[in-house]
């Protein structure tokens, strides 16, 4: 479910390039409750412990994002600095293996997916309880990311 150092180096350094970025914050805009940012778009006002501020981009917290495999930069089109490591194809893919029946083609997918996702290179295994602990990370990668 997290991205790899160098993953998280890379999209650290292009937010910190940007010129939306808040050093004091390490947020992208506005930090505010998410509560307060139903309905917002970038630009409008926000009501923040009784004064009013512009809502820029997400206000996430960065370092966090950085570390989600499936966060992007908030940026629009041509602006986004850096993309999702696991999409939402790559969520119902997952979703499909965790309902198939268990065959050796079943398992090959199985693998192949999880290595991409997670950006590992485990081979084959008959160890049964390391193959559970791959398809526990990857209802959890599910489960994360429906949340989010």
């Amino acid at each position: 479910m997290i991205a790899t150092r160098e993953q998280q180096d890379a999209r650290a350094k292009e937010c910190l390039k940007c010129p939306f970025y808040v050093k004091a914050t390490k947020s992208c805009g506005t930090l505010a409750p998410k509560n307060l940012l139903k309905g917002k778009k970038a630009g409008d006002l926000v009501e923040l412990e009784g004064y009013e501020r512009r809502v820029r981009l997400c206000g996430c917290y960065l370092p966090a994002k950085w570390a989600a495999r499936w966060t992007e930069c908030p940026l629009p089109g041509k602006h986004k600095r850096w993309n999702k490591l696991v999409t939402k194809e790559d969520i119902d893919h997952i979703k499909k293996i965790l309902k198939s029946d268990k065959t050796k083609d079943w398992y090959q997918d199985f693998l192949n997916t999880y290595n991409r996702v997670f950006d590992k290179k485990k081979q084959p295994s008959s160890c049964g309880s390391c193959n559970a602990t791959m398809l526990r990370e990857l209802e959890q990668l599910v489960e994360k990311y429906e949340s989010e």
